[in-house]
């Protein structure tokens, strides 16, 4: 399955997603919510990499994560659809709240949600993983 090299980057991934996570919660504090919500983001597409990367794969795009997570979702343990939609709607407040220019600033509200959304995405995510390996030793012994 995977190399001994391979096996650190779901964590690093983790480790970043959590790094996010804190600078989504600093950029909250500080009033910054539409940076609040890419930083958020940010954690979710971290942990749906790591999650990717057990499996294999390494899409290339946002876009192409969101849908190999959709597809591969059912290979964890508490990893679902509802999870990735919500990826995936960050994703598009993300774009709106880092390139658009016609936008109301982001409400505290909706960005308090995406971040606790994020938050329980990486748990999920990092839960996910450790099973995962605990599966992947199991079927080994």
């Amino acid at each position: 399955m995977f190399q001994l090299l391979d096996k650190k980057y779901p964590m690093l991934h983790i480790k970043k997603a959590k790094h996010f996570l804190d600078a989504a919660w600093n950029d909250f504090d500080d009033g910054f919510y539409d940076t609040s919500i890419s930083h958020a983001y940010y954690a979710m597409h971290h942990a749906a990499r790591a999650l990717l990367l057990l499996l294999g794969e390494s899409p290339k795009t946002h876009s192409g994560v969101i849908n190999v997570l959709w597809s591969e979702a059912k290979k964890f343990s508490n990893i679902n659809g509802d999870d990735v939609k919500k990826l995936s709607s960050a994703f598009g407040r993300r774009i709106e709240c880092d390139y658009g220019v016609e936008f109301e600033m982001s409400r505290k509200e909706d960005a308090l949600d995406i971040i606790h959304n994020a938050e329980d995405f990486v748990d999920r995510a990092e839960s996910a993983i450790e099973d995962f390996k605990l599966s992947v030793r199991t079927r080994r012994e």
